[in-house]
């Protein structure tokens, strides 16, 4: 490869998900929770969705992907509960899951509905259209870690990025002189005000207003499959193309100033995101839940039905009988017990993180094709030092 001198729908292993069109009002769904924001947290909710339906108190998951800093900007600019302010609400049409998993849509309110959770990969302070600092009288929770990676046609050659390659792939397009990516026309995008643009601007130095390529809309997999086979690359949270594994291929990543590219799992082949959850693979945010303060209590949303499923997204609920972090790892996600990094802002490097309860074992074993090192235990007795977690050994 020639330098320049100086990546609710499909949890994991399921593909796109078609939409059932119907003229239906969303507002007459049972309890509808409206949401807005970025893909990466689709498999979550697809996973949740039938779960509230058949919960005793009933709610309907409703979304609209916007990107996940629109989703935000909707949050901090919908000051008035009577009334829909500019930018404040969601219009049009909206997606929402069945019971047996079916996705449709519904007509939003003529008038455009409030946004009652917003969900993106970068703190709200990040988004781009808000002016730098902390936005006022809203919640931002970061959540479950949701890498992002740079893929490539499964008949591509190539098999890693470094991010001073992707600074130019992506700042300067054709211009750039790194190839195979010098067709503007097979780099596809997404827009300023998408959490994933934005975050990949951060690590690759590129302002996300200004990416090179071709706007790929909904569905970026779908689109790169159709694209140069050997010039197309995207970028899509991980959790999406895991799902794609067979028809994409993820490509390691270097970090600017780092010695070698790193995959986000240990190898190519696993689903175990080690690199992620050590500091290796440095490129993934939270999965923020973003909501209006409650003026009684700044610490929770205004709204209850944004509360309960900010609760549910961040593992904090069960529903359904299941393990809430299980969820988190079933659609992709790595729960932040299963970290040994963090990081307090997107601008920051990481820091060492040890985790009050750590669940790095049980995670490693809950992935597919999942294994782990760590002895089982059902208490301490077993465990010398450390801790019983969740049935397995962990250090703390």
């Amino acid at each position: 490869m020639k330098r320049p001198l100086l990546v609710l729908a499909a949890a994991l292993g399921v593909g796109q998900t078609a939409v059932v069109h119907a003229t239906l009002r969303c507002a007459d769904l049972p309890s509808p929770i409206y949401v807005a924001g970025s893909e990466a947290v689709l498999p979550l909710l697809r996973l949740l969705a039938p779960l509230l339906l058949a919960d005793p108190d009933q709610a309907t998951i409703v979304f609209q992907l916007r990107g996940g800093c629109a989703g935000v900007e909707a949050i901090v600019r919908d000051t008035d509960p009577q009334q829909c302010q500019q930018g404040g609400c969601i219009v049009g049409r909206a997606t929402f899951y069945t019971q047996d998993g079916v996705a449709k849509s519904c007509e939003l309110a003529a008038g455009g509905s409030h946004v009652h959770l917003a969900v993106s990969e970068v703190f709200a302070r990040t988004c781009p259209g808000l002016g730098g600092g902390q936005p006022r009288g809203i919640v931002d929770l970061p959540g479950p870690v949701s890498p992002l990676v740079l893929v490539v046609p499964r008949e591509s050659p190539e098999r890693a990025i470094h991010a001073e390659e992707a600074h130019f792939v992506f700042g300067f397009g054709r211009l750039g002189g790194v190839t195979p990516w010098t067709n503007e026309e097979a780099l596809l995008i997404q827009d300023e005000r998408a959490s994933t643009q934005v975050l990949l601007g951060l690590h690759i130095q590129v302002p996300p207003g200004r990416f090179k390529g071709v706007h790929a809309g909904a569905d970026v997999i779908a689109r790169l499959l159709t694209a140069d086979s050997h010039a197309g690359l995207a970028f899509v949270p991980s959790a999406l193309a895991d799902a794609r594994r067979n028809d994409i291929k993820i490509l390691a990543y270097q970090a600017i100033g780092q010695r070698g590219a790193f995959f986000p799992d240990r190898t190519a082949a696993s689903f175990d995101k080690q690199n992620v959850r050590d500091g290796h693979y440095p490129l993934w945010g939270y999965l923020h839940a973003v909501g209006r303060a409650d003026p009684r209590d700044p610490e929770r949303f205004a709204s209850g039905q944004a509360q309960r499923l900010a609760d549910l997204l961040l593992g904090r609920q069960a529903l359904g009988g299941t393990d809430p972090l299980l969820h988190q790892v079933r659609a992709g996600l790595v729960p932040q017990c299963a970290m040994t990094v963090a990081r307090a802002d997107d601008h920051r490097p990481l820091v060492p993180y040890i985790p009050l309860a750590p669940c790095g074992c049980w995670f490693e074993k809950n992935v597919p094709m999942g294994q782990t090192r760590c002895r089982s235990c059902t208490d301490d007795t077993a465990c010398g030092e450390g801790r019983c977690r969740r049935g397995f050994c962990e250090v703390r």
